[in-house]
Formats: C-alpha cells, structure tokens, sequence
C-alpha cells in the first residue's frame, strides 16, 4: 500500500519521526528559555536586585549602596576614625537631609 503525502506527492523524503524530533526539540527550547528566565528572576530577588529597587519611591531603595556606605560610615564611627559630629553630619547626608 502506497501513501500519498504533500499533496499527492509521495517519494522519499522524511518521514513522520523527523517531525517529531523537531517539535519536541523546540519543546526542550521552550522549556529551558523559561527555565532560566525564573531562576534568574529568582536570583535577582534573593540578593536584593529586583528591577524597581533601586527607584526613589521604592520601600527598598536605601538597601543598595546607600547601604554599604552607612556600614562603612558606622564601622567608621565605632573604631573611633570620625567624631561624632562629623559621623552624624554624613550620616545626615546619606540620608537625604539637607
């Protein structure tokens, strides 16, 4: 029994598992691009990098290196290289306050 494919044309070419092969390849691609995609979105979450964080009005926005320069500031302050006044006047600074 001879079948007939593409319209009536029925020689040798691929057959219906080569079809397959690609479109649960381009499955396997689908997948792993929305893998990566999550994990890194998760990534960013989990260290403090989400994408509004760093935006003004954004309740996390004093985490980034605001952050690391008060850590600085205070560990300045508490080995006695700054005195008080000179630790709040920056302190002041960093926070935004004139």
């Amino acid at each position: 029994m001879h079948f007939m494919r593409f319209g009536g044309y029925g020689g040798p070419g691929p057959g219906n598992g080569v079809g397959l092969f690609f479109l649960l390849l381009l499955l396997l691609l689908f997948a792993a691009i929305l893998w990566l995609a999550v994990t890194s979105s998760h990534r960013r979450e989990m260290h403090g990098h989400s994408r509004w964080s760093n935006s003004p009005g954004h309740p996390e926005h004093h985490f980034g290196a605001d952050s690391e320069a008060r850590k600085i500031l205070d560990r300045r302050f508490a080995s006695g290289e700054i005195e008080e006044e000179e630790y709040l006047r920056r302190r002041k600074l960093l926070d935004g306050e004139s």
